[in-house]
């Protein structure tokens, strides 16, 4: 019966990995990056006085290093 338990755990926690990882890769396939979209939509809604630094501190805030840190970062989050 444990044996059923434990492989069922390790079972669960190999599907929700595989949905983190292919939920990640989905969110990065379209070109460009959320930040630059995001502060574009801003400009064109009228938004044009934004900080010199505005774009930096997002990145900051949503994570601007490498893919598998970010992958990381997504899944710990």
């Amino acid at each position: 019966m444990w044996q059923y338990i434990f492989r069922r755990f390790i079972y669960m926690i190999l599907t929700v990995w595989i949905i983190s990882v292919i939920t990640f890769a989905v969110i990065q396939l379209p070109p460009g990056d959320y930040v630059s979209r995001m502060v574009s939509q801003m400009i064109e809604s009228g938004m044009d006085d934004l900080p010199p630094d505005f774009e930096e501190s997002i990145r900051e805030q949503y994570g601007n290093g490498p893919a598998h840190v970010r992958a990381i970062l997504q899944m710990v989050t």
